[in-house]
């Protein structure tokens, strides 16, 4: 320690310019996966198609499964969006926040499937 000073929190270093625009093409980035896992929705539909003859099913879980995906997708990305502003702001670094929150919107692909299966019941035995 050199005579009388001491680091303090408000001493932060501004994160680099770098990692910055690294973040910002992140972000865009993310905002077009969340077109992708959109496009995941609609295959999700396809769990409907033994609905009829031999399944029963609800057509409002396989609805909201098919939405699901989406729905995750743009919530993560507005929590990823403020996080990155936020982190920017404290002079913290940036770059990992979108790509977390991206490989997290990806489990709303697997809640999409499991909610709109959930919906379609088998009649009968299988035999």
């Amino acid at each position: 320690m050199i005579a009388g000073y001491r680091a303090t929190v408000s001493e932060q270093s501004e994160p680099s310019t770098a990692g910055r625009t690294v973040a910002i093409l992140l972000l865009v980035l993310q905002a077009a996966s969340v077109l992708v896992f959109g496009g995941f929705g609609l295959f999700i539909a396809f769990v409907s198609d033994s609905c009829g003859a031999s399944s029963t099913c609800d057509t409002n879980l396989i609805a909201i499964g098919m939405m699901t995906p989406l729905a995750v997708a743009l919530l993560f990305f507005v929590v990823s969006l403020v996080q990155t502003i936020k982190r920017i702001r404290a002079g913290r670094s940036v770059w990992w926040v979108p790509i977390v929150w991206t490989i997290v919107s990806a489990s709303g692909i697997v809640l999409g499937f499991v909610v709109a299966a959930s919906g379609v019941a088998p009649n009968g035995s299988l035999v």
